[in-house]
């Protein structure tokens, strides 16, 4: 298989692998060891290091991102960059159909500095929305050219059938 054919799947939100932190770094790398003999899948995994460099961990590329001591901020820094780094890479090779997969320390990292009442008032703000949206969409159905005729263009397709041939 050439390289525009495989699937790229860039993960970051993890410290990296192998998995010596918790959860999210063994399940990385669990996943890339699973899948090391998969010719279709190439993974990228962030790694946070002291130092920037690159090697192949079960057959993944794992890129170390240098971050520096500044605290708190590392976390926010590091998911940063690692993001940065993988949307430079998709592009400096030319990797068409890329999956980056961000993990769930990522967003959460960002969420909790969101205050509660301002994350209350966008859930409830979301609700209303998808009940306004669900109150619309009952009586103005989503409908029209490429959404719901579909089944006129089955029906207008001629249909061809072949007659048994009788041999005397």
């Amino acid at each position: 298989m050439n390289e525009k054919e495989l699937q790229h799947v860039f993960i970051i939100g993890s410290k990296g692998i192998p998995g010596l932190y918790g959860g999210y770094e063994t399940f990385v790398d669990k996943l890339t060891e699973y899948h090391q003999n998969n010719t279709n899948i190439k993974y990228h995994v962030a790694c946070k290091g002291s130092e920037k460099k690159e090697c192949e961990y079960h057959n993944a590329r794992c890129f170390y991102i240098k971050v520096p001591n500044i605290g708190p901020a590392q976390a926010i820094y590091y998911d940063v960059v690692a993001f940065d780094s993988c949307c430079t890479y998709i592009k400096r090779k030319k990797i068409q159909h890329a999956i980056v997969y961000v993990l769930a320390p990522f967003l959460d990292r960002l969420l909790r500095r969101v205050p509660p009442r301002v994350l209350i008032a966008a859930g409830i703000l979301l609700l209303c929305l998808f009940a306004a949206d669900q109150v619309y969409s009952s009586g103005h159905p989503n409908e029209g050219k490429g959404i719901t005729d579909y089944q006129s263009q089955i029906q207008m397709r001629p249909q061809i059938r072949m007659q048994p041939q009788i041999q005397a």
